[in-house]
C-alpha cells in the first residue's frame, strides 16, 4: 500500500500544479482545498500504514522466538528418557530468547496491536467529536498523530478514527466527488453546434453518418446515443 499511496501524492501534486498555473475556476471542476484535504487524508493513510508495517514485522519477531520456544517445549517432552535427544534440547534451549516468548504471551498472543488500526469499527464510547472529522472532511492528520500518541499511552481515543478502512473509505468519498466535479465542468465545456434533422430515407438511397467522438461520448454519457 505505501508505494500506491506516494504515488497517490504524485498525481494530487500534479493536481495542484494544474490550479497554481490555471487558477481555481469553474472550468477544472476542482479547487485547491479539496486537493489539499485530498494530501491530507493520503498522508493520514500513510501514516496509519507505516505504523501497521513497524508492529507487524514487530510481532512476526517475537511470533518466530514463541514458535521456537514451542517446538523445543514438544521436542523436549517427546525425548523424555533419551539422553542424547535430552542433550540436544538442552543446546537448543540456550538459542531461545525467553523475554521475547514472554513478551508475545503477554502482548500479542492475547490481543494484536494491529486491532487498532485493522478490522470493524471500534466503539469505545468516546465523545470528543473526533470521529466526525472523517464524515465532514475536516483536516486530520495533525488530530491523528495525536490519537496514536495517546493510544501508544494507553489512553482513551477516538478507535475509528484510527481504522485503516474506515480512513480509506473517507478517502474514496472526497475523491468520487472530485471527479463528479471534474465531469460536469468537462460537460459544460462542450459546446454542440445547430442540431440538423435527417429525413427518412427511401429503401435504395444510403447516407453516412459520422459523429464526433467527444460529441459521442457526451452524448452517450447522458443517454442521448
Amino acid at each position: 500500500m505505501l508505494p500506491a499511496l506516494d504515488r497517490c501524492s504524485v498525481i494530487l501534486s500534479r493536481f495542484a500544479g494544474i490550479i497554481k498555473f490555471r487558477g481555481s475556476n469553474d472550468t477544472l471542476g476542482f479547487n485547491s482545498q479539496q486537493i489539499s484535504l485530498l494530501h491530507d487524508n493520503v498522508a493520514c493513510i500513510h501514516l496509519v500504514s507505516s505504523k501497521i508495517l513497524t508492529q507487524a514485522v514487530d510481532e512476526l519477531e517475537l511470533f518466530t522466538a514463541f514458535s521456537a520456544w514451542l517446538r523445543y517445549e514438544i521436542d523436549r517432552l517427546a525425548s523424555e528418557g533419551s539422553s542424547t535427544i535430552e542433550d540436544d534440547a538442552a543446546e537448543k534451549e540456550s538459542t531461545l530468547d525467553h523475554t521475547k516468548v514472554l513478551q508475545y504471551i503477554q502482548t500479542a498472543l492475547k490481543r494484536s496491536t494491529l486491532a487498532n488500526y485493522l478490522g470493524k469499527d471500534g466503539d469505545d464510547g468516546s465523545q470528543d467529536g473526533k470521529q466526525g472529522l472523517l464524515d465532514y472532511g475536516a483536516p486530520m492528520f495533525d488530530v491523528l498523530s495525536k490519537q496514536i500518541q495517546k493510544m501508544e499511552r494507553g489512553q482513551q481515543y477516538p478507535r475509528r478514527l484510527l481504522k485503516q478502512a474506515c480512513l480509506t473509505e473517507s478517502l474514496s468519498n472526497q475523491a468520487r466527488q472530485v471527479f463528479q466535479q471534474i465531469a460536469e465542468a468537462e460537460k459544460r465545456n462542450v459546446l454542440f453546434g445547430d442540431s440538423h434533422e435527417i429525413g427518412v430515407l427511401g429503401k435504395e438511397k444510403a447516407v453516412d453518418v459520422k459523429v464526433d467522438p467527444v460529441v459521442r461520448s457526451h452524448l452517450m454519457a447522458r443517454n442521448l446515443y
